[in-house]
C-alpha cells in the first residue's frame, strides 16, 4: 500500500506525541514547577540520589569517595554501599548531567526524566520493530509500559524506574528465536541478551532479579511445548559456544557486586520471610489502584483494599478496562507461540508471588531456596513486570480490525486515562538550605561527625540524610546513615534526635560504644547538635 508524505509525517510524529503526553502524566510536578519540585518524597528519593552521587564522585575520584562500596557513611564501617541498591548501571545516565554542571538533585531529576523516556523508546522499538505492530498500536502499548499505574506508584523507589534494559533483553531474545532472515545474527543477539540482563542487574537488583526469575519460568513453559522445545534444543546445540562464552562473561561481570552483597548480608544478617510477608501480593493487590488514582481512588477505603497492610506497596492494578482489554487480547491470540509463552509465564509468576488465605504462599519456598530471593523484601514490586504483557495485550487490541476504529480508539484512550494518578513531590530548595546550614556548623578538622537535631522537628531518618548530604559539602565522613540495612552496633544511634536528657545519655553511650568497636577514640567523633529551625 502506498504511503503518502503526510502519512509518513503523522506516523513519525505519533511516538513523539504519546511520549510527551506520558512524560507530562508521570513527571508533571517536576516539569510544571520548573524543576523546583522533586519527586517523590525526601526519604528514598534522597537516599537513591545519594547513591548515584556517590557513584559519580567515585568515578571522579573525589575525596572520601574513592572506595565504591564504602561511602563515608556509618563511618568507618566498610561495604555499606551493599546495604541497598548500588545503581552503578545508571551512572552513564546520571554522570553526564553532573559533568555538565547541574546540581546533584537537579541531575537526579534529569536522570528520572531520561530513564522514563528511555523506557518508552525501548518499548516502542520492541513493539514496532521486533513484534511488528502498527505505529499506533506500538504507541499505546509503549505508553502503558512506560507510564502505567504500577510504575508511577513506585516513583518514590526510583531504582525501579529504569527497565529499558529488560526490554532490550526481550528484544534480543525474540530475535534469537525468530525464524528466517531476522535471526541471521544469533550470536550478536545472544551477546545483547546477556549484556542487557547483566546491565539490568547493575541498574536495579530488584528489576534484574525479577527478570531472571520470569525468564526461568518462561523457560519451563517453553520446554513444556513441543515446538518451542525443539527450537531451544537446536539453539543450545548450534550456538553452544556463544551462549557459554556470554554466560561466563556475565557471571564474571556480576561476581564483584555479588561478592560485596553477600559480604553485607553476612555482616547485617539475611532477611527473614516475615519481613517480606506483608509485601507479598494478595488477590486484591492485582486490582488495587490506590487512593491517588484519578478514577479509582474512591475504592481505597472499600473491601478488600482497605485491609491491605502497607497498601502503598500493593497498588498493582491497571484499571478495570485495561485489565479486561489486555487479558482478553492475550487470551484471544493465545495460538501465537510468543503470546502463549508471555501470558502463561506471567500468570505463573503472579501465582507464585501471591499470598493466599491462611498466610500460605509458594514464595516461602522461593524465598528460602532460590538464590538472591531472600534479598527481596518488597515482593509486590514484581507487579511492575506485568506492564510488559499488558503492553503487548493493548497493542494487540488496537491492531485488531474487527470493530469500528472509533470504538477501538475510545477504549484504548480510556485505558491510558486509567493510569492517571496524583504523584507527590517536595520543594528541593529548603532541603538544600538545611544541608548547607548543617555543613556550616561542622568543623572541617574533625576526623568524623555525628549530627543530632535538638528539640524535634524533622524525623530522625531525615536528619540522618541531612548529615549524609552535608558530608558532600564538608568532605568530613559521618557516623550518620540511612539505608536498606543498618550495621551492627548502630542501634542506639538510629534515633539521632535529642529531645531529653535520656536521649543525650543514650547517644553519648552509643557513640562511645561505636568508637570502641571500630578502633577509634570517642573524641574522633564530633557530635554536632543543632536546634531545629522554626
Amino acid at each position: 500500500m502506498r504511503i503518502f508524505p503526510a502519512q509518513r509525517t503523522f506516523i513519525a510524529a505519533l511516538p513523539i506525541l504519546f511520549g510527551v503526553a506520558g512524560m507530562a502524566l508521570a513527571f508533571y510536578p517536576t516539569l510544571f514547577s520548573g524543576f523546583a519540585q522533586i519527586q517523590h518524597d525526601p526519604a528514598d528519593t534522597r537516599l537513591l540520589n545519594y547513591v548515584l552521587e556517590h557513584d559519580y564522585r567515585w568515578l571522579a575520584r573525589a575525596p572520601g569517595h574513592r572506595a565504591l562500596f564504602s561511602p563515608p557513611i556509618f563511618h568507618p564501617e566498610a561495604n555499606t554501599a551493599a546495604y541497598t541498591e548500588l545503581m552503578l548501571g545508571m551512572l552513564p545516565f546520571y554522570a553526564p548531567w553532573r559533568a555538565a554542571g547541574f546540581a546533584p538533585d537537579t541531575a537526579f531529576q534529569l536522570w528520572m526524566l531520561l530513564t522514563g523516556g528511555l523506557n518508552f523508546v525501548a518499548a516502542y522499538l520492541l513493539l514496532r520493530r521486533c513484534l511488528r505492530f502498527t505505529a499506533l498500536a506500538s504507541c499505546f502499548g509503549s505508553f502503558l509500559f512506560a507510564f502505567g499505574s504500577p510504575r508511577l506508584n513506585q516513583l518514590n523507589h526510583q531504582s525501579l524506574v529504569p527497565q529499558f534494559f529488560t526490554v532490550l533483553a526481550l528484544y534480543a531474545l525474540v530475535r534469537v528465536f525468530e525464524p528466517g532472515p531476522a535471526s541471521r545474527f544469533p550470536g550478536f543477539w545472544i551477546a545483547v541478551f546477556f549484556a542487557s540482563t547483566t546491565a539490568q542487574l547493575y541498574a536495579s537488583y530488584y528489576q534484574g532479579w525479577f527478570l531472571l526469575f520470569w525468564l526461568a519460568v518462561a523457560l519451563i513453559v517453553a520446554v513444556a511445548r513441543r515446538t518451542s522445545r525443539a527450537r531451544l534444543a537446536w539453539l543450545a546445540r548450534s550456538h553452544r559456544w556463544p551462549i557459554s562464552v556470554c554466560m561466563l562473561a556475565s557471571c564474571a561481570a556480576l561476581a564483584p557486586i555479588a561478592w560485596h552483597y553477600l559480604g553485607a548480608a553476612g555482616t547485617v544478617g539475611y532477611r527473614q520471610f516475615w519481613e517480606a510477608s506483608d509485601m507479598l501480593p494478595r488477590f486484591g493487590s492485582w486490582f488495587y489502584m490506590g487512593k491517588e488514582n484519578w478514577l479509582y481512588g474512591w475504592t481505597a477505603d472499600r473491601a478488600p483494599f482497605k485491609y491491605l497492610s502497607m497498601d502503598w506497596e500493593h497498588r498493582l492494578g491497571l484499571g478495570l478496562v485495561t485489565s479486561i482489554v489486555a487479558i482478553g487480547s492475550l487470551y484471544r491470540e493465545r495460538g501465537k507461540p510468543l503470546v502463549r509463552i508471555l501470558g502463561l509465564s506471567w500468570l505463573v509468576v503472579a501465582l507464585l508471588a501471591s499470598m493466599y488465605r491462611g498466610q500460605v504462599s509458594p514464595w516461602m519456598l522461593i524465598f528460602r531456596w532460590l538464590p538472591g530471593a531472600n534479598a527481596i523484601r518488597g515482593v509486590c514490586r514484581i507487579g511492575i513486570m506485568e506492564l510488559i504483557p499488558a503492553a503487548v495485550g493493548l497493542a494487540l487490541f488496537v491492531d485488531r480490525r474487527a470493530r469500528p476504529p472509533w470504538i477501538t480508539m475510545g477504549i484504548a484512550f480510556f485505558c491510558l486515562i486509567e493510569q492517571g494518578r496524583v504523584t507527590f513531590a517536595y520543594d528541593k530548595h529548603p532541603v538544600r538550605a538545611d544541608v548547607t546550614a548543617l555543613a556550616s556548623q561542622i568543623d572541617r578538622s574533625c576526623p568524623s561527625f555525628f549530627y543530632s537535631q535538638v528539640g524535634g522537628g524533622k524525623p530522625p531518618w531525615e536528619c540522618q540524610l541531612d548529615a549524609m548530604w552535608a558530608e558532600f559539602e564538608t568532605h568530613v565522613p559521618t557516623v550518620n546513615g540511612n539505608s536498606g540495612s543498618n550495621p551492627r552496633g548502630w542501634e542506639e544511634l538510629e534515633g539521632s534526635n535529642v529531645d531529653s536528657e535520656s536521649d543525650e545519655r543514650r547517644i553519648e553511650a552509643g557513640l562511645s560504644a561505636w568508637a570502641a568497636g571500630h578502633g577509634m577514640q570517642r573524641p574522633d567523633i564530633c557530635w554536632v547538635k543543632l536546634r531545629r529551625r522554626d
